[in-house]
């Protein structure tokens, strides 16, 4: 029988035909995406998982934001309905749409939820689900004027803390915001402009 001669060539040939071992993956996503090796290794033991990330990533989610809904809000939900993540309605593409609106401060953290659990029931986009249930955010500052001075008439004693050096109470009449505008107001808006009315601000030099 004559010698077989194993050349470097042939070997990394063989090599590259493999399938991705699990610390193979999570070094090479750690490496591309800047995660820990504790996040890397959390993704890259399942391989289903480890691909959906990366599509996500593909399509220009930070890696941090795509881990955060993976592990938080995606996985738990379709643990919750018994799917399997690749034939879940909630693609990639479709969670990127969603997360991209979050991003651009069109929607907020709640109503992204809300979508995502409609996402599952519905091949409908992620724009076409905020624009039919109205979970569109409201960032303009002249629509939330009206609502502030109704809030800070009615809560003296928070207006009266916060003046008074007690900054968690900003926090309160935020919240006091968000309610009254039915979850729909900007968090981030409504703080910088209650901080301009009450002549404050909770912000460290």
């Amino acid at each position: 029988v004559p010698a077989i001669e194993l050349t470097p060539a042939w070997i990394d040939e063989m090599r590259s035909r493999l399938p991705e071992m699990p610390a193979a993956r999570a070094e090479r996503l750690a490496r591309q995406h800047g995660l820990t090796p504790d996040e890397a290794l959390s993704l890259s033991t399942d391989i289903e998982v480890a691909r959906y990330f990366e599509a996500l990533a593909g399509e220009g989610i930070p890696a941090r934001t795509a881990m955060h809904w993976l592990n938080t809000q995606l996985l738990p939900a379709v643990k919750e309905r018994r799917l399997e993540l690749a034939a879940s309605l909630v693609t990639p593409t479709r969670l990127a749409a969603l997360l991209g609106m979050l991003g651009k401060d069109e929607i907020n953290a709640n109503a992204a939820r809300e979508v995502l659990a409609h996402m599952f029931e519905s091949d409908e986009t992620p724009e076409a689900i905020v624009e039919a249930r109205g979970y569109k955010q409201v960032s303009d500052p002249g629509a939330l004027d009206a609502l502030i001075d109704k809030v800070l008439g009615e809560q003296p004693a928070a207006v009266a803390d916060f003046q008074g050096g007690q900054a968690k109470a900003l926090g309160f009449l935020v919240g006091q915001v968000m309610q009254a505008s039915g979850g729909k107001a900007n968090p981030k808006v409504i703080r910088g402009l209650l901080e301009e009315k009450l002549g404050g601000s909770t912000e460290t030099a």
